[in-house]
Formats: C-alpha cells, sequence, structure tokens
C-alpha cells in the first residue's frame, strides 16, 4: 500500500494545542471550530473488480460511507511499480485506456474525503492478458464435388474437407432423385460407407456441410451405376524359358538427367538397367527388377555423353544385355554454329561442307550470288550428317560467285550464322593445243555434267575439262593422224567412263551412256533415257519391317531427292510385296497399295501419307515391301527429269519397335515387265510407321 498517510486513529487523537501565558500561567485550549467534532477518515473498500476489453481495463467497487473521493493505482508487473490512474476520481468505476493486451493488470483503490483523510488500500485479483472473442462462424460451403464408388452391397460416398465445417449431411436416391434417404444427418468425416445397398441399383449421393451456424446447400454425385464384380485373373504362367532382350535401347538427354526407354518385353517380370559414360568401362547398376519400361537416370554431367544397357529378366533367368547408342551431352544452348563451312563447285552445283556439332538437330542453310545483298533458302531444317555434313545446291550459275551461310538448329533456337569462303565463277574450256588448226567433232548421249576429254594419241594427250553441251568441237588435231577418245569422271584423267572409236581429223564419233555411277554423281527417275525402257520407268528400293507380332501401321514414306530439273509431271508411289526371286534376290511381286502421285519440292523432298484404314496400310512383322516409284514419261522434245542425289546408304525412321531394314538396293523394271538389277536407289528413304 502507498505510504505517507495518517491512519483515522492518530488524526483523532491530534489536538492543537495553543499555549497562552496569562499572568503566570499556562492555559490550554482547543483551537478548533466552535462546536466541532474531531472526523474520522473512510473505511477501506470492501473489495476491487476488474474486466478487460480490447486496449482497456476498467475497475469497479462499492462506494463507500463518508468518501468523496477515491485514489486509483494500477500496477502491469506484479506490483513491481505502481502508476497513477486518478487521484481524485469522483465515480465507483474508472476505465484506464492504453492498456497493453498481451499484460496481466493490477489495480488499487483507497477512499478519501475533503479533510484529506484517505483510508488504506484494496488491491484488485490479477486479471491476465486480453483475448478477442472468437466471431461467430459463417454456414460453410457445399462441398466441391462428391466421389461414389461401388463395392458388392456397399457404396462408398467421398468427398473433399470443407474449411469450417464440423458435420456433413448424407442422403442417397436410388430412382434418379425423385426420393432420398438418409445415410448420416450430423457424420463427422468426409467419407461414408452405405451397407446393405443393392447391387443392380444405380446411386447418387448427396451432402452438404454444415456447422453451428447453418448448412451449406447440396452438392450430388455423378451416378454410381450397378455394382460388378471384376473378373477372375488368369493366373500368369511360371515361365520355363529366360526372355529375349530388349529389341532396341533409347537415351533421351535432360539437363543432369537421362531418360532410358526400351520396348516391352514378352514374358519378362522385370529388367535391369545399367549405365555408364562412353569414355568409362565401367557399368553401373541403376535399377534392378525395374517395372516399366523407362527409367530417368538423375546426378550426370552434362558434359560427358552416356549410354545404357537394359536386360530383361522372370523367374527362369535372365537375357542379354542390349545397349544403346550413346547420348550425346547435354546442353540448354542454342544450336551450334559450325567452326567452318567449305565451299566447292561443279557444273551448276554448289557443294558445301562442315563438321556436324552435338548440339544441332538440323542445319538452316542459304546462299548469295551478289556479295550477300540478298540470300535464298537452300534447306530449312537439313538434317545432321554422320561426322560431317553435306549439302548440295543445285542449279547454280556457273557465271557467279556464291557464298553459303549455315546455321545450327535445335529445340532451343538458332545458332548465329557462319559464311563459307567465297567461290568465283566455274571455268569451262574446250581442250586446245597448239598444232593445225584442224577439227574434230564428239557427241555425247546421255549425258550431264562436266567431263574431261582426251584424245589419246600424240602430241595431245592432255587431261583438259571441256563444257557440257551435247556436242563438243575439239581444235588442233593433226590431219591424217587416227585418234581414240576417252572421257573421264575426274580431272586427273584417271576414272576412264567411256572411250569412243578410232576416228581422224573432221569425223564424228559418238561417246554414249555416259551416266556417272561413282562418287557425288546423279542417278535418274521419272526420266525415259534408255531406249530399252518402257516409257513408265519404275524403280525400288526394298525395307523389312520389325519384330512386333502384331504387325504395324505405315502412316508414310519420304524421298529426298535432288532438286527437280525441268518440270516433272510427278511420281506415283506404291508399296509393293516382295518375292525372293531363284538368284535370291528379293524382287518386287504384287501391289499391295497405291499412295498416289507427289511431285517433289524444291529441295526434291516427296512425302506420300497412308492415313486411310483399309488393309492397304497395315504392314506385317518381318516382311519384306517394296516402295515403288513410277515417273512419267516426258513429252516429245521435252526434258521432265528428277534427279536423286545418290547416296550410299539408306536411312531408317526405325518405329517405336525396332528392327526395322531398309536396303540401298534398288531394282529396276525392264520393257518385258521382268523386274532385274541395276534400278537406281529412289533416293534417301525414310519409313514412319506405328506398332499394332
Amino acid at each position: 500500500m502507498p505510504n505517507g498517510y495518517l491512519t483515522g486513529r492518530r488524526a483523532a487523537a491530534l489536538l492543537t494545542i495553543i499555549a497562552v501565558l496569562v499572568g503566570g500561567a499556562l492555559l490550554l485550549a482547543y483551537a478548533g471550530v466552535p462546536g466541532a467534532e474531531a472526523q474520522s477518515p473512510p473505511a477501506t473498500p470492501s473489495s476491487v473488480s476488474l474486466t478487460r476489453a480490447d486496449g482497456t481495463v476498467t475497475a469497479s467497487w462499492p462506494a463507500v460511507s463518508g468518501a468523496t473521493k477515491y485514489h486509483v493505482t494500477y500496477s502491469s508487473d506484479n506490483k513491481q511499480s505502481w502508476s497513477a490512474a486518478s487521484d481524485s476520481h469522483t465515480g465507483t468505476s474508472i476505465t484506464i485506456s492504453g492498456a497493453d493486451n498481451a499484460k496481466t493488470y493490477i489495480v488499487g483503490v483507497r477512499a478519501g474525503n475533503d479533510s484529506g483523510q484517505w483510508s488504506g488500500w484494496r488491491n484488485s485479483d490479477a486479471i491476465g492478458p486480453y483475448t478477442p472473442p472468437t466471431p461467430d462462424p459463417d454456414p460453410p460451403s457445399a462441398p466441391s464435388s462428391v466421389t461414389v464408388t461401388r463395392g458388392d452391397g456397399t457404396v462408398t460416398a467421398d468427398w473433399p474437407d470443407v474449411s469450417g465445417a464440423t458435420k456433413y449431411h448424407v442422403t442417397y436416391s436410388t430412382d434418379n432423385k425423385q426420393s432420398w434417404s438418409l445415410a448420416a444427418s450430423s457424420h463427422p468425416n468426409s467419407a461414408i460407407t452405405i451397407n446393405n445397398a443393392d447391387n443392380a441399383k444405380t446411386y447418387i449421393v448427396g451432402v452438404r456441410a454444415g456447422n453451428d451456424a447453418g448448412w451449406s446447400g447440396w452438392r450430388n454425385s455423378p451416378p454410381a451405376g450397378p455394382y460388378a464384380p471384376e473378373p477372375t485373373p488368369t493366373p500368369t504362367p511360371t515361365p520355363t524359358e529366360p526372355p529375349d532382350s530388349p529389341t532396341q535401347v533409347t537415351v533421351t538427354r535432360g539437363d543432369g538427367s537421362m531418360t532410358i526407354t526400351w520396348p516391352a518385353v514378352d514374358g519378362a517380370s522385370g529388367y535391369t538397367v545399367l549405365a555408364s559414360s562412353v569414355r568409362n568401362t565401367q557399368w553401373y547398376t541403376k535399377s534392378q527388377n525395374q517395372q516399366g519400361t523407362s527409367l530417368t537416370v538423375t546426378g550426370l554431367q552434362n558434359s560427358r555423353a552416356y549410354h545404357a544397357a537394359v536386360r530383361a529378366e522372370n523367374s527362369a533367368g535372365e537375357s542379354e544385355y542390349r545397349v544403346s547408342a550413346a547420348a550425346a551431352p547435354y546442353s540448354a544452348h542454342s544450336g551450334d554454329r559450325p567452326e567452318s563451312v567449305t565451299l566447292t563447285r561443279s557444273h551448276k552445283k554448289l557443294t558445301a561442307k562442315w563438321q556436324s556439332g552435338w548440339q544441332a538437330t538440323s542445319y538452316h542453310v542459304t546462299y548469295t550470288s551478289d556479295g550477300g545483298q540478298s540470300w535464298s533458302l537452300a534447306a530449312l531444317n537439313h538434317p545432321v550428317g554422320k561426322g560431317y555434313t553435306v549439302i548440295e545446291i543445285p542449279d547454280a550459275d556457273n557465271a557467279k560467285t556464291y557464298t553459303v551461310g549455315v546455321r545450327g538448329r535445335n529445340k532451343h533456337g538458332d545458332s548465329g550464322w557462319r559464311n563459307s569462303n567465297a567461290i568465283g565463277p566455274l571455268n569451262i574450256r574446250l581442250a586446245v593445243s597448239d598444232i593445225a588448226p584442224t577439227t574434230a567433232t564428239i557427241t555425247l548421249s546421255n549425258h550431264d555434267g562436266d567431263w574431261h576429254y582426251k584424245a589419246n594419241a600424240a602430241p595431245d594427250d592432255s587431261c583438259s575439262a571441256a563444257q557440257s553441251s551435247a556436242t563438243v568441237n575439239l581444235t588442233g588435231l593433226s590431219s591424217g593422224t587416227t585418234y581414240t577418245y576417252a572421257a573421264y569422271a575426274d580431272a586427273a584423267c584417271s576414272n576412264l567412263m567411256a572411250t569412243a572409236a578410232a576416228f581422224t581429223t573432221g569425223s564424228v564419233v559418238t561417246v554414249g551412256n555416259l551416266n556417272k555411277t561413282t562418287g557425288a554423281y546423279a542417278y535418274q527417275v521419272g526420266r525415259v533415257h534408255e531406249p530399252h525402257m518402257k516409257a513408265m520407268v519404275r524403280h525400288s528400293t526394298h525395307f523389312t519391317t520389325g519384330g512386333n507380332s502384331d504387325g504395324y501401321t505405315l502412316n508414310q514414306a519420304t524421298v529426298i531427292l535432288g532438286a527437280p530439273h525441268g518440270s516433272p509431271t510427278g511420281l506415283t508411289a506404291k508399296i509393293y510385296s516382295g518375292i525372293v526371286a531363284s538368284d535370291g534376290k528379293n524382287l518386287p511381286n504384287a501391289m499391295v497399295k497405291s499412295l498416289g502421285q507427289q511431285t517433289p519440292t524444291s529441295n526434291g523432298e516427296v512425302t506420300w501419307s497412308c492415313s486411310d484404314s483399309g488393309t492397304g496400310c497395315d504392314l506385317s512383322a518381318n516382311t519384306t515391301y517394296h516402295l515403288v516409284l513410277e515417273g512419267a514419261a516426258p513429252a516429245s522434245g521435252d526434258h521432265h527429269y528428277t534427279w536423286a542425289t545418290a547416296h550410299s546408304y539408306a536411312q531408317v525412321n526405325e518405329p517405336a519397335d525396332a528392327g526395322w531394314l531398309i536396303s540401298n538396293r534398288g531394282f529396276r523394271q525392264d520393257d518385258d515387265g521382268a523386274w532385274g538389277g541395276g534400278g537406281h536407289i529412289p533416293g534417301k528413304l525414310s519409313v514412319t510407321a506405328t506398332p499394332k
């Protein structure tokens, strides 16, 4: 209790004494109000009660008789210190503002009168921190969905928990909502099972959420049809032999990872998957008894190439491992730019070559003949070659200077451009000597390109390039000398293509059938270029399907030819079955499906689709088929050619099930209807099919 205040007893005993010395005698008298009695201090308040509100503490106490004011203090640190609320409060309650809601308060009150007399202190009980009241809840929202599953004699409904819900009201209907039955009126959980359900009826379950404030709207489930028991599974026979190896293992790189996939193997109960970097001979097990036909391996270095190996296994044993091709290092960069591009030229043709990059999946190729003022498209997505990528650009003007530009492409974007060297005009010249000016005329048949010639008699036996006209005049031959004439396919005159009969000056000789057959030359598709060939020229390339037991559906076939020359009337593609001839050759037998006629694009690519649902798009497993191209005969006097760039291989676009093979052997149908050798491969073949 605060100090410095007199008690009522001491105040009553205090008298003011006035000493008056009169005539040597001491007189005592009261120095008060005449007729007044001494006043006592009021009593201490009997109690102090506290209540709390947000930021306030309110104290109240019973009125004290004789009190005209009250002194009020408070403490928030368990009476270690006190603060004044009021030192002369006239009422019997007081509100202390600015109270800290987190603190505990004690309030002290004493009563006083106008004579300055105070009672003792009365402290309240401590009142703890203030906690705001929880607002009354709102009714919850309806469940977002209700899902029903059927069991034998049961219907189970479940729904997502609803915020603020404390109970659920569940009903169900078996007559398409015409009537409802109660499943639970105050169900505590978000799932319920209705027993004794009729397996033959369709059920709809309705649910609403509730709490003390009320109920939400109803949410009905979709109809759940009659119960159908699961069929008894057929026992899996115990294998007696190990499974075959996977037919193919494919690796796709990701950032710090690679995904390994393989076709399912019949009879396999699981797979073991190994991985290794290409430069490492150590294999690491990544999964044993792997279920499924895909596995993603993480924690790899993006700068390294990796490959994987997979074997199939069952209780009878394991297969051999099937190893994937190397998966190149991963890069999130755009296709890499070639280090350099080398450009060469021959008659009416440019050839650009560059080293293939890891990160490019195709190349964008352009060329200019005006010093870079304008550029023409050679290929938008030229395929990447193995080691080096080569592109041939036809119809070049021998008199112009060319530069080729190349940039790499992949799914992340394009690299910068890399330009080739500029290559000047191609100089075509006749063989000329300084001997007597006499003339011989050489007539070439079936000729294309620039040839090198020799007159094989002294003195003019040098190797010279000549123009690519059908008739070449040689000057400088000695009169009276007999010559033989040879055509070569190279500037060194080492690759002899044809030799003419003996001739003398002034005579006319013919060198026939100068079709190039080696090196980067050309072959013909769809041109009547030999007398014994039919008006409709047919060439075939055969391919063999993989081992998918249900066969395949043919989607499309694409042939990449050289650029068309002249005005090709189109190529018709047909699928033939194969037959093995007596000499062991697999030749076309009977037509299975005609894919129709297409005209090659400017870059020599032709694609045929097989999209109908008939049997013509169906291919059997492990079967050899022929893609047969028919080229229409040219009109009289016209030169309707379609030249195809020669390749020593054919490209396979393998479907998901591996094992396909596309041959690089072609056949040709002669005028007697028979198929024989000597045919040209009709371009670079790509076949796309889907396993059934």
